[in-house]
């Protein structure tokens, strides 16, 4: 049939075509619409990136901010300028990997604080122009950038961000590339679509309806088919739908964190528990795993979520999670199962199943060291913990029983409680435990009750130790005693103490009552006597009757009230009183002279004073006599060296006339010499008959008139040769002051003689002083012409350096001599006592 033909060409080019042309539309409208869609998602994403960026980097700097602020350092400039420095440094690395332009100004100064090769004009342009938290346009060199503007107001920064728009540009070239490539790929589908209709569904339905009008019934229902696959499809879509949504109800109503990753690590899903727990990191979806949860910028050493990517099994570790600090702040246990393409079995991605199992770790922590110090403390406190059945019998000793006892817990555990210890204290032990089991019969009785005793145990090596032991009795759920748990603590020192200290007390009550000393204890308050001994009785002629509950005012005992009031000022201040002496007046009111110490003591908590008082009162007397004795003394000492140095004065007086009456010069200069010596001693005398100590000389002093003695001698001219002294004052015996003073006039003498010829001008010097305990040096120098090279100072024949090497040897000294720009004699010694220290 012609017009049948001519019918199904015209059905099929009518009813398809359309169609055709509608999904060619369709599809391109759909691909402009994409278009445009991922242009503004990647402006969104951009925008987005700058906002983030921004907050990180107000995050570093707000990170230095509040350091300075808990360590109390704002207003500090150097730790201000080094917090400020640090944060610059942050921001510079952070902007780098970011690939960002980042630029820092100070508000107040203008000054730009970093900058990352952007026009300061076109910065200060946009931080004056532009609004803060905006994504701004500018053209730089150009090209275009974002910007992003936001101000920190803790320390007055402008920070600008810029994002180089040029590779948005390229991106989107190649999205218009796609775009057209997708046109024409959508064409060639409606082509193939085209052809696909007119095979599958154009020609069932014209032979459908051929076989209608041959009147055959039609061998294929693809209209009915259609319809029920439609009916089926639309079916599956809602039950889809509602799968779906039970699903996505139960993925996220799990209380446990579930993330899904792709292959790269990227986060594609996550339930709300993972948003609740990192919403200080949103958003999380499209982020890489390792930036999210660990706070890092590459993936994890030992990463679960890796493995399975690389092997396809289920993985698991225990990872830390991070706060909104950085810090961690608990613990994660994470299981990783690989994600598989149903249709392929290709893997795409990891499911993580995240559980926080901080409470867990830390119960786990708290019960290991539960343990542990329970461990510890058995094993090594040294008191002995035990337990005992109901019939004594041990059922548990600490390894610390062999340190007080010297068994081991094998050896102990086999022995019975009466073979441990001391029948008296087996016995008490028996009695004990009796009284303990009769009270259990008391319903008023406490069931935590403790019992504690003192026991004498046996030692494997023969001896003995005392234990106290605290036990109580061990019950079960319904409350019966079924044991003993009780710890023994070794009280031996504490058992030697107090005997000690019973048989120390017993010494002090012997010595307090029988000492000859006046002994009496006092209340602090109100200075009442609470206890006297004999001595105090037998000195002051009061009985204890008489004193006890009476004061020494009450009594009258003091004779000058200053003298008490002085014992109660240094008691006041320092607890004790030492040596006082005082007249004290005894009951019959005769005066006695005492020397009292006093020192404040506790008697069962209260504070009394403890006084010892001596009778001096014949010592005293000797004293008198002796101070008597000792000033006549002393004057007869003064009388004898004043006479020495008269009579020495009077051998001077005779040298020097017999002078006089020689002619030959060598021999009157003998003389001279023989005079200064006598001098020299009778100089020492005439110190010591001035000075307050008989037996030392301010050497000093002495050596100063010494020196100029000799200067009037010798008939020096000040103006020609000066005496230059440098002494410490230092009182010096008489067994070393006299040949050291015989040493320094010889020496003094050799200078003025030989060491400046034809009046030439000079000066000599005497250095004295202490170079340690009791040791000296001495120093006598000249700048004149000096000694012979070939002379030996101890080889000479003159006899004033013969003279001074005996008194060196004398003093036990060693002498050194300088002979450069004049000599010096340096000689160094120890002070020397020819009779002995004893006698000074």
């Amino acid at each position: 049939m012609p017009g049948s033909s001519e019918f199904f060409k015209r059905l099929g080019f009518r009813t398809l075509f359309p169609v055709i042309i509608l999904v060619a539309l369709v599809g391109v409208a759909l691909n402009t619409f994409v278009l445009q869609f991922i242009n503004e998602f990647e402006f969104s994403s951009i925008k987005e990136d700058l906002q983030w960026s921004s907050r990180f980097s107000q995050s570093i700097i707000n990170k230095h901010y509040y350091d300075l602020i808990q360590l109390g350092s704002m207003g500090d400039e150097r730790r201000e300028r080094i917090a400020k420095g640090n944060a610059l440094g942050e921001l510079e690395d952070f902007m780098r990997q970011k690939n960002l332009h980042l630029v820092v100004l100070d508000d107040p100064t203008d000054r730009v604080l970093l900058n990352e090769n952007i026009p300061e004009h076109i910065v200060f342009g946009v931080e004056r122009g532009s609004e803060e938290n905006v994504v701004n346009r500018v053209a730089i060199g150009g090209r275009d950038y974002f910007s992003y503007h936001v101000h920190f107001s803790p320390w007055n920064w402008h920070i600008i961000l810029f994002q180089d728009v040029q590779s948005y540009g390229a991106l989107m070239d190649k999205v218009g590339r796609a775009h057209m490539a997708t046109s024409v790929i959508l064409v060639m589908l409606a082509i193939l679509l085209y052809w696909s209709l007119r095979v599958n569904v154009s020609r069932p339905i014209k032979r459908i309806i051929s076989a209608v009008q041959r009147g055959k019934p039609p061998r294929y229902q693809g209209i009915r088919e259609f319809e029920y696959l439609s009916e089926s499809i639309a079916e599956m879509m809602n039950s889809l739908e509602e799968r779906e949504g039970f699903l996505a109800n139960v993925f996220n109503s799990i209380q446990d964190g579930i993330s899904i990753l792709d292959t790269d690590m990227r986060i594609v899903r996550v339930n709300r528990t993972m948003e609740k727990w990192y919403e200080h990191m949103s958003p999380l979806v499209g982020r890489k795993c390792y930036e999210i949860y660990h706070n890092r910028d590459r993936e994890c050493d030992h990463c679960p979520s890796r493995e399975t990517l690389d092997l396809g099994t289920i993985s698991f570790g225990v990872v830390p999670r991070i706060g909104p600090s950085g810090d961690s702040t608990g613990w994660l246990e994470l299981f990783t199962f690989p994600m598989l393409d149903t249709n392929t079995g290709q893997l795409t991605g990891v499911i993580e199943y995240v559980r926080d199992i901080t409470e867990r770790i830390r119960a786990e922590e708290q019960l290991r060291d539960s343990e542990r110090r329970y461990r510890l403390l058995a094993d090594n406190v040294t008191d002995i913990i035990w337990t005992m059945d109901m019939n004594l019998q041990w059922t548990y000793i600490s390894p610390s029983v062999i340190r007080m006892r010297g068994y081991t817990v094998e050896e102990m555990m086999t022995r019975k409680l009466e073979d441990v210890v001391t029948p008296e204290s087996y016995s008490l032990a028996r009695q004990t435990f009796g009284e303990e089991i009769a009270r259990e019969e008391d319903p008023g009785a406490d069931p935590d009750r403790v019992r504690s005793l003192e026991l004498e145990f046996y030692r494997k090596d023969g001896g003995t130790v005392w234990g106290e032991i605290t036990a109580s009795l061990l019950r079960d759920e319904n409350g019966k005693a079924v044991g003993i748990l009780g710890v023994t603590r070794d009280i031996t020192k504490r058992k030697e103490t107090e005997q000690a200290l019973r048989e120390s007390e017993e010494r002090f009550r012997t010595a307090f009552r029988t000492s000859p000393d006046s002994i009496n204890i006092n209340r602090i308050d109100d200075g009442v006597y609470v206890d006297i001994n004999e001595g105090f009785t037998a000195i002051s002629g009061y009985t204890r009757e008489d004193v006890i509950g009476r004061s020494s005012l009450d009594l009258g005992i003091w004779v000058n009230m200053e003298d008490r009031e002085k014992l109660v000022e240094n008691l006041r201040k320092h607890g004790k009183m030492e040596n006082l002496e005082a007249p004290f007046r005894m009951k019959d009111g005769t005066v006695l002279h005492g020397l009292m110490s006093a020192k404040i003591m506790n008697i069962h908590g209260e504070p009394h004073i403890l006084s010892i008082t001596r009778d001096i009162t014949e010592l005293k007397r000797a004293q008198d006599k002796l101070r008597d004795s000792l000033g006549e003394k002393s004057i007869l000492l003064k009388e004898i060296h004043h006479r020495v140095k008269n009579n020495l004065q009077v051998i001077s007086g005779l040298l020097n006339l017999q002078a006089h009456h020689i002619k030959d010069g060598e021999t009157r200069e003998v003389y001279k010499e023989s005079q200064n010596r006598v001098i020299t001693m009778a100089l020492i005398h005439e110190e010591l008959y001035q000075a307050r100590d008989l037996a030392q000389v301010d050497f000093a002093a002495y050596i100063q008139n010494l020196a100029s003695n000799l200067f009037i001698s010798y008939g020096v001219k000040q103006e020609l040769i000066q005496l230059a002294l440098e002494t410490e004052h230092f009182q010096m015996v008489v067994d070393t002051a006299i040949p050291c003073g015989l040493i320094v006039n010889e020496l003094i003498s050799n200078s003025l003689k030989h060491a400046f010829p034809d009046n030439r001008e000079g000066t000599i010097r005497v250095d004295f002083r202490q170079t340690g305990d009791r040791m000296f040096q001495l120093i006598v120098s000249d700048d004149g012409i000096g000694l012979p090279e070939d002379m030996d100072v101890r080889q000479t024949r003159t006899l004033g350096l013969q003279l001074v090497t005996l008194l060196i040897d004398q003093l036990g000294a060693t002498l050194e001599v300088a002979r450069e720009e004049g000599t010096e004699f340096r000689i160094s010694f120890q002070e020397y006592f020819e009779a002995g220290t004893m006698l000074y």
